[in-house]
């Protein structure tokens, strides 16, 4: 495999919310890095996996 591949191990979706709901406050940023968080903590790789 080239170092260039680019591999999904694992995924998980951003929360769905009401309009100023619970989750109003956080950024779209903030929901795409707890959704990547856990997608890498399913996949069983550390952080120091992710380039």
């Amino acid at each position: 495999m080239s170092t260039d591949d680019v591999v999904i191990l694992s995924a998980a979706r951003t929360p769905l919310g009401k309009i100023k709901g619970a989750l109003a406050s956080l950024t779209a940023v903030q929901l795409g890095t707890i959704a990547l968080q856990k997608a890498l903590e399913r996949s069983g790789f550390g952080p120091e996996a992710v380039d």
